[in-house]
């Protein structure tokens, strides 16, 4: 019996090593303000500024404008808007958030499992 419980032991470890880990997941709103751009091959791409107070603003990307920002646990929502005429249209996006060191943010839709876009912080 003890010799099946230390086999079921030494299995499940590496397996654990496979799960995403939670203790990379930003908890707290103020991890999240600052200048983020998109890190690409050829250099940095468009990103968003995220303001203390919940404002959003964009960087380098004029046909996006962003609006607003809020957090939960591992989860970063950004608010955009778009007016066409006399409608102005606001969307929420949802991102799996996930914060390797002070500076790098990965962005993905649906998880880990998901290729992410990768930020970083500039002054």
């Amino acid at each position: 019996m003890l010799r099946r419980f230390f086999m079921t032991a030494l299995m499940a470890v590496p397996l654990a090593a496979c799960l995403p880990s939670t203790t990379d997941q930003p908890t707290h709103p103020a991890e999240f303000v600052g200048r983020w751009v998109e890190v690409l091959l050829g250099g940095d791409g468009g990103g968003f500024e995220l303001f203390a107070d919940g404002r959003a603003s964009s960087i380098d990307q004029p046909e996006l404008i962003y609006t607003g920002w809020r957090t939960e646990p591992g989860v970063l929502f950004l608010t955009s808007s778009k007016t066409t005429g006399d409608t102005t249209w606001t969307l929420e996006a949802k991102y799996v958030a996930t914060i390797t060191d002070t500076t790098r943010l990965h962005l993905s839709k649906s998880g880990p499992q998901e290729w992410s876009s990768v930020f970083r912080m500039i002054d």
